[in-house]
C-alpha cells in the first residue's frame, strides 16, 4: 500500500472525527441557546412590524457596524472578523476536498483564476 494513500485515510478519519465533535458540540450549543429563550414570554406581533424598514435599520447597523460610533479602529477590526467568517467556511470546505479527493482539488471558482494561480495565493518568484 502505498504511504499516501495511508496518509489520507488517517487525515479522512481525522476529518470526520473532528467533524462529527463539532456538530455535536455546535448543536449541543443551538439547545442550549433555544431552551433559554423559551424562559421568556412571546414577543408582540406588533414589535415586529414594519418589516422592511426594520430590515434595511438591521443590514445597515450590521455592515455598517453602527453600535462602534467613536471607535473606528474597534469597528475597524470587527468588522474584518465578520467578513473572515466567510473565508474560514471556505477554506475549510477546500480541506475537505484536499482531504477526501485529492491534494489538487480547489474550489472552481475560488482555485482557478487567469493566470494558473488562485486569488488567495502568493504570487510567483
Amino acid at each position: 500500500m502505498n504511504w499516501l494513500v495511508i496518509v489520507r485515510v488517517v487525515c479522512a478519519v481525522i476529518v470526520g472525527v473532528t467533524t462529527v465533535v463539532g456538530v455535536f458540540v455546535f448543536g449541543r450549543a443551538c439547545v442550549t441557546i433555544a431552551n433559554r429563550m423559551g424562559v421568556g414570554r412571546p414577543v408582540p406581533r406588533e414589535r415586529l412590524r414594519p418589516v422592511g424598514r426594520r430590515l434595511v435599520r438591521m443590514l445597515g447597523e450590521v455592515l455598517g457596524h453602527t453600535a462602534f460610533k467613536g471607535r473606528p479602529w474597534i469597528r475597524a477590526a470587527h468588522w474584518l472578523v465578520m467578513v473572515s467568517f466567510p473565508l474560514l467556511f471556505l477554506t475549510l470546505v477546500t480541506g475537505y476536498g484536499q482531504v477526501l479527493a485529492g491534494p489538487h482539488w480547489e474550489l472552481p471558482w475560488l482555485g482557478h483564476q487567469p493566470g494558473g494561480r488562485g486569488w488567495l495565493s502568493p504570487s510567483p518568484g
